[in-house]
């Protein structure tokens, strides 16, 4: 199977092409990372779930990952137990933020703006397109999916279904009237999703349904 980088696309989905705004807070945006890059590892077999708990699939990185699925891979091969989704989401969460945004400013897709600092706090760095055709190109992946009959590439299915196991699936579309038809369109299309990705997706819900009560305190 092809290694699709869901990292990136889930990075450039949540921030706005355009401005380089994020779309969600900081310990939401790091999720939806590390999320995507754990997803993209177990499609393509090179991590698996083991109950809730994630392990190394095989004795090998499957050669066609970047060096941040190894990154990812290397550091679950070392753990001397298998620890569960939410435990490496959070975990890995600040690193592959960093790591994919590195990559994205590298290749000339988006610039870094540091953000301004205010007296108690300092703004969330914004990440404006460079090459606005592939910063957008995941959006453009969605709107493909959420209107065409055309089955929907299994990649763009699981950033679709990280996007509203935590809650913030409103950055595909911020209209009120049209979201749970919306949300309708993306959970039937997750049913296409492989056998492991659910127990996945419910780790993922875990961690949302965490940050929400730690909004809530």
């Amino acid at each position: 199977m092809p290694h699709r980088m869901l990292a990136k696309q889930m990075f450039l989905l949540l921030h706005d092409s355009f401005t380089g705004r994020p779309a969600a807070g900081p310990e939401l945006l790091r999720c939806g990372v590390a999320a995507a890059a754990l997803a993209d590892l177990i499609l393509a077999r090179c991590l698996a779930l083991e109950g809730d708990r994630i392990v190394v699939a095989g004795s090998r990185l499957d050669s066609a990952a970047d060096e941040i699925g190894a990154f990812v891979v290397e550091m679950v091969r070392r753990q001397k137990k298998a620890y569960a989704v939410r435990s490496w989401v959070e975990t890995l969460g600040e690193t592959l933020f960093d790591l994919v945004a590195r990559s994205l400013v590298t290749e000339a897709v988006v610039r870094r703006e540091s953000g301004k600092r205010r007296v108690l706090h300092r703004m969330p760095d914004r990440f404006p397109g460079v090459d606005l055709r592939r910063a957008v190109g995941p959006r453009l992946q969605f709107e493909r999916m959420l209107r065409s009959s055309v089955e929907p590439e299994i990649g763009t299915v699981a950033l679709a279904a990280i996007l509203c196991a935590l809650g913030i699936e409103q950055v595909l579309n911020d209209e009120a009237e049209s979201k749970a038809k919306w949300r309708n369109s993306i959970e039937s299309a997750a049913q296409s999703l492989p056998d492991e990705m659910p127990g996945f997706v419910t780790g993922i819900e875990a961690v949302g349904a965490a940050l929400l009560l730690k909004v809530r305190r």
